[in-house]
């Protein structure tokens, strides 16, 4: 079992309970592939998903002592956020976060004080049990500049009894052969021809074999 998982689903204080997050981050280097990810699980509308969609927009002002407020209608919402363990599944492309959020109350000390802000736009989808939230998001990534988006994917547990979070590997899986439909051929290893101009290679995560040729297969269980 996730040490991650364990952890949460130890915690039965229920105090206690409602201050901590429990979310999963897809890990992918390429953005393009992000942003193909992103516009699928917006386009999806299968048996997953309770046919809720929640949008949202927003900013994030964040600061030095690992606090956060989220702007939205002109209302802010403080807290401070501490990350209380993590772990990185490279074969899902996930990694798993348990966090431990407090409200604070910033007063009117937020504009101006804050180290770096972040425009979002977020639309969120629920599953058909009630106990995980997608959130699908779109970041500004240049303030000056509205075309330019980061992209991020993350599920998050909203449900009410902690012993459910097992149910996310499912959605492990499903992710997993999402992402390797949308993009195969750039996950899988990319071989090259060995040549003078790039033995350096061989020093540098590459390994040395004949030349084979056929067709690139891939097979996810």
């Amino acid at each position: 079992m996730s040490t991650v998982l364990n952890q949460f689903k130890n915690n039965k204080d229920k105090n206690e309970f409602k201050y901590y997050e429990l979310e999963a981050s897809v890990q992918l280097k390429s953005q393009e592939l992000k942003k193909k990810l992103y516009n699928f699980l917006i386009d999806y509308n299968g048996e997953l998903f309770n046919g809720i969609k929640q949008e949202t927009k927003s900013d994030v002002y964040y600061f030095s002592n690992n606090s956060r407020c989220l702007e939205m209608n002109k209302k802010f919402n403080c807290e401070i956020k501490q990350l209380v363990k993590e772990e990185f599944f490279p074969q899902y492309f996930l990694k798993l976060k348990l966090s431990k959020e407090v409200p604070t109350n910033r007063n009117n000390k937020v504009i101006g004080s804050h180290k770096f802000l972040r425009e979002r736009e977020r639309i969120s989808k629920f599953t058909k049990d009630g106990n995980w939230r997608f959130d699908l998001t779109k970041v500004k990534k240049n303030m000056e500049n509205t075309n330019e988006y980061l992209y991020e994917i993350e599920i998050e547990f909203i449900g009410e009894n902690n012993d459910k979070v097992e149910s996310i590997h499912q959605y492990f899986y499903w992710i997993t052969v999402i992402i390797l439909h949308l993009d195969f051929r750039g996950l899988a290893p990319q071989p090259v021809t060995l040549e003078k101009n790039n033995l350096h290679n061989i020093r540098n995560g590459y390994s040395v074999t004949a030349k084979v040729d056929g067709e690139r297969k891939m097979i996810a269980v």
